[in-house]
């Protein structure tokens, strides 16, 4: 997108075509739609507790990159922390 400096200081869009000027990458409309969410409260019935939309639970995350990265490392912990666990060996029915 182009912009164009205004005698004022400030900036405005070269054109007002609505395809070139994608507003949903904007900071604004992140910080605005972060603070719908964080309104708006679920209740998880696996982890019995309530959630916003803005941090949901690793039980329903979305599917945007965030998200996933942040699933990924959960599972990762996860695997470290049974791997740490101390296993146990099965000595037969009658040991």
């Amino acid at each position: 997108m182009k912009w164009k400096k205004l005698p004022n200081g400030k900036w405005q869009p070269l054109t007002k075509n609505v395809k070139e000027f994608d507003y949903y990458m904007t900071n604004d409309f992140k910080k605005k739609l972060m603070l719908k969410l964080k309104e708006i409260w679920v209740y998880c019935e696996i982890c019995k507790t309530k959630y916003n939309l803005a941090v949901p639970c690793i039980h329903h995350l979305s599917d945007s990159p965030d998200h996933q990265k942040q699933y990924l490392e959960q599972k990762r912990k996860q695997k470290q922390s049974k791997s740490s666990e101390p296993v146990r060996e099965y000595k037969g029915l009658y040991e």
